[in-house]
């Protein structure tokens, strides 16, 4: 089962991945952690364009080659949190015609995380493409328009402006994954 975890930087991505990892493991669960991007070279690379703040126009191309080069370790049966994953991509760069998503395995579910832009604005780690608050406001909007666009699902809405309390988003992210797989 592969679940992607979305938001803008600050939002809680990393966090609630960790949280849902360990509950899942004190439940003799196995579970990998993959953040996109990744420490492959293509994710290296990707890195390296953020911090540097030039070629933006190439960053989606390198972040969907280190898509393409986990996609092994995605297509097996254990259970994989992906922190982040295509809509970032999508979001983060201007086009999205680089991308043929059948050459991706699509998360089985997407959990979204909607945090309160100035929150998580406090929160994020400053670079290149989070420096603007305005920008993370756009992409938050982009966030919204693709939660529309997944089938219902397939996706965890997570409100964290009305439920900011982290062992009760920990426990409906846990409690979605055993409706969609009960073995875990």
């Amino acid at each position: 089962m592969l679940i992607a975890f979305e938001g803008i930087d600050g939002a809680g991505k990393t966090t609630l991945v960790r949280q849902v990892a360990y509950l899942l493991c004190t439940k003799n669960v196995q579970v990998s952690i993959i953040a996109f991007p990744t420490k492959s070279r293509f994710g290296q690379l990707a890195r390296s364009i953020i911090n540097a703040g030039d070629n933006l126009d190439n960053l989606q191309k390198v972040c969907y080659l280190d898509f393409l080069h986990m996609q092994p370790k995605l297509m097996g049966d254990q259970l994989v949190l992906l922190d982040r994953y295509i809509w970032s991509n999508i979001v983060y760069n201007s086009s999205t015609d680089f991308f043929d998503y059948d050459e991706l395995k699509l998360p089985d579910l997407t959990v979204y995380i909607d945090e309160d832009v100035d929150i998580a604005f406090s929160r994020s780690k400053i670079d290149r493409l989070t420096a603007d608050i305005s920008k993370q406001k756009e992409r938050q909007s982009t966030y919204e328009l693709l939660t529309k666009q997944i089938e219902s699902d397939k996706l965890l809405f997570i409100d964290r402006k009305q439920a900011n309390k982290g062992e009760l988003i920990t426990n409906t992210i846990h409690s979605k994954i055993l409706e969609q797989r009960p073995s875990y």
